[in-house]
């Protein structure tokens, strides 16, 4: 249970750091845009679970808004070697 806890603080210090970033340049990154532990399912009774789905977006809001990005965020506490994370 220990080393579940820790993983979540550290996801959660992760999603800090982006908001904080996105602030600094004046980019458009809410606390709501980081969504943790969402199932994407595969096919063939597969899923793919990251750490956190991350909306950010380049530029304020109402502003000459740049591309939405989206990316899969995952938190590596070195619990499994690169193959293992990579596949």
């Amino acid at each position: 249970m220990r080393l579940a806890v820790g993983h979540t603080l550290t996801v959660t210090e992760t999603a800090v750091q982006f908001l904080n970033d996105a602030r600094r340049r004046q980019d458009t990154c809410r606390p709501l845009d980081w969504i943790p532990e969402v199932h994407h399912f595969l096919g063939g009774g597969e899923a793919l679970i990251p750490d956190a789905l991350l909306y950010y977006q380049r530029g304020r809001k109402g502003e000459d808004e740049g591309v939405m990005l989206r990316a899969f965020v995952e938190v590596d506490r070195a619990t499994m070697g690169p193959e293992r994370l990579t596949a």
